[in-house]
Parts: structure tokens; sequence; C-alpha cells
């Protein structure tokens, strides 16, 4: 804890100002040169690689699956039913999508671009949220929790807002089960249908597709939902980094941000526990926004739904799994819940370029200095 609450008291002498105009120019630049070559290779070699090696294809579509949720062992057969290719999984894909479009078919749309989305992020998220406070409760896990200090437990009082949130009661669970409950079935809904709506204008029939997602029977490859993911986690970054940050502002923390912020030591189930002007505007918008200018295919809408939703709950399990070594998260978003001002993106480029990351970085750091000596101690006593 003392470590933690040091790296804190020297946010203010470590922060620096705002970069100069030249490096935005340079940063930005460098940027989108880099998408518009990674996108120009990728329309060079997509055809190839879909056709001749489509084994290939499936693989890159799994690894960038697991890099939004981690390889978690009950997330992977998820992976390999969702992008998988070979004589097996492909034509029963195929299959079970095309009995989807035709048994959603004749609403205008309403079951596939609403309904549909609802159920996927409500189910997902709460088969994994209880599962994750299972596990919390249990203590079993422990040994992997980053604030261990703050271990979650089941109290049988009855105060309905605790001092501290990882203090479960029944009031607590119902109230954060409403307060996602509603955030889902009515921010999430009204999003969708307001999508939807606009989707339907006649003003975007001489649009290509002549809606914002594409809604065929033809599945995408692994290479292509990788793709298009790839492009929702830029565009989600940009801005959940900016929208988040705009919350911390002392305007919009104490009335929006602060209910998000009540668990300084995040859990899985109250991932989207949060003010529902918040869940719109730093959730819901971040992560379809990229979706809708890609035009992408309603099929890698619905696992981008499901991946994203394990990846947000991974970000707030509050543990350090085996399998995530090397991994960023959830280490990096448990810091922010545990200090604050920190910490704001997910992909860590814009916290590097705004300097948002440098009490993490001086953390790691004093952590890793700890290990080396730890390491020197037992050699010697060896």
């Amino acid at each position: 804890i003392g470590e933690r609450k040091m790296a804190q008291s020297k946010a203010a002498n470590a922060e620096e100002g705002p970069r100069p105009v030249w490096q935005w120019i340079i940063f930005w630049s460098l940027c989108t040169g880099a998408v518009y070559s990674l996108e120009k290779g990728y329309q060079s070699v997509q055809p190839w690689i879909d056709q001749d090696h489509p084994i290939a294809s499936g693989w890159i579509g799994a690894f960038v699956l697991t890099q939004i949720c981690g390889p978690s062992p009950l997330v992977l057969p998820f992976v390999y039913a969702a992008v998988a290719a070979g004589e097996t999984a492909s034509p029963i894909r195929e299959e079970l999508w095309s009995k989807f479009m035709d048994w959603s078919h004749g609403d205008g749309d309403l079951t596939r671009a609403i309904w549909v989305p609802t159920a996927i992020a409500v189910i997902v998220y709460f088969v994994n949220g209880l599962l994750c406070l299972a596990i919390d409760l249990s203590q079993f896990c422990n040994l992997w929790k980053i604030q261990s200090y703050r271990p979650n437990r089941w109290e049988t009082s009855s105060v309905d807002k605790p001092s501290d949130r990882n203090q479960w009661t029944w009031q607590q669970m119902r109230k954060v089960l409403a307060n996602v409950l509603f955030n889902q079935l009515v921010v999430i809904t009204a999003f969708s249908l307001v999508c939807w709506a606009l989707g339907h204008r006649p003003y975007l029939e001489s649009h290509p597709h002549g809606k914002f997602i594409q809604m065929n029977k033809s599945l995408p490859t692994g290479l292509q939902i990788a793709h298009d993911i790839l492009g929702f986690v830029l565009v989600n970054e940009m801005l959940f980094y900016y929208g988040h940050r705009l919350l911390h502002t002392r305007a919009l923390y104490a009335s929006i941000h602060k209910i998000h912020h009540e668990f300084r030591s995040p859990v899985a189930l109250a991932a989207e526990y949060c003010h529902p002007l918040e869940m719109l505007l730093s959730d819901i918008i971040p992560l379809f926004s990229g979706a809708i200018l890609l035009q992408t295919h309603l099929y890698t809408l619905y696992v981008w739904i499901v991946f994203a939703t394990l990846g947000t709950q991974c970000h707030h399990c509050g543990y350090d799994w085996p399998w995530m070594t090397g991994a960023h998260q959830p280490n990096f978003h448990d810091f922010h819940h545990e200090n604050f001002n920190c910490n704001f993106g997910n992909v860590l480029l814009l916290d590097w370029f705004h300097k948002t990351d440098v009490m993490y970085v001086d953390y790691m750091k004093q952590q890793q200095q700890k290990k080396k000596q730890q390491q020197k101690v037992l050699s010697k006593q060896e």
C-alpha cells in the first residue's frame, strides 16, 4: 500500500505540461500514416490469405480476439467457435448463421439490429460477471488478486452502501444489478433503435450497403473479422480515452463518473455499474462507432459485442491471471481505479502521448526493482 501511495504522491512532481503543437502534428501524422499503410497492406494480402490459406485466416482472427479479453481457458472455446476455419467448423457456423438470418427475417431488421445485440450483451455480461463474483467471494484465487488488501467478502449486515464496496450485501447486489440492467436494457436498446432508424432513412440508400451494418448470409473470414475489430479498437480507444478524461473533470466527476469509482478495487460484475449518461458516452458510443464507420458485417458486430464485454470485465476483474502474463491489462485499469487520475485509456498509446501513465510507469519500475532485490537476496541465501 505504501508504495502505491508514494507513487500517487509523486504524481504532482512527475507531471509535466502538455506536449507542444509540433509533437501533436508529428504524432497524429505518424498514426494516420501507420493506419493507412496497414490498410493498404491488408487489402493487398486479404484475397490471397482468405482464398489460399483459410486456416491462417482463422488463426489471425483467433489471435486478435484473445488479445481483447485474454486467452482464458474458458474463453478459448468461444474463440474457436467464432472464427475457426476448417472442414468441420466453417460449414457448421455457416449453416447456423443461415438459419438465424432466415429466422430473423421479416421485421425490418429489428430483431437483428436491436433485440439480439442487447440479449448478447446481457447474457454474456451476467454469466461471466456472476461467475467472477463467485470467485471473488470464495477468495479461492486471492493469490492473483491485484489489490490483495481489499478482498471481496459477503457481509450479513443490511447497510445499503458500505464504506468499502468490496463488502457485498444483498442490498448492494440489488443496487448493482438494477443499475447494470437499466444501462443495458434501456441505454443499449435506445442507442440501437436510433441506429436502426437512421440506417433506414432514404438518404442512406445510395450507400453501397444501404445500411450501417451489412446483413447477409455470407460470413466474413477470420482475417476480415480481425481487420474490422482492430479498427473498432482504434476508434474505441480515441473516443474512450478523451471521453474518460472528460468524465474526470471537476464538473462531471462528482455528478456522473463518481458512481463507477465507488469500487476502488474493481469487480467484473460492476464493470458497467455507472451513470446512464456515462454508459452512453463512455461505453456504447465508443464501442459501436467503429462498426458503423467501417460498415461491418452483422456477424462481426455480434462477435465484437461478446468479446468486448468479456474484455471490459477482464479489465475490471481485479486479478492478474497467470494467462495474462506480459499483458498490461487488467493491472493497468486496476491501477486507475485505485489512483483515479491516471491510465485513462485501454491500449497505452494515448496515455503515453498525454503522459497520463507516469504514475503507473513509476510504480511498475519500483516493482521490478523490488523483484530484482528479492532475487538477489534469494541467490545469496542459496
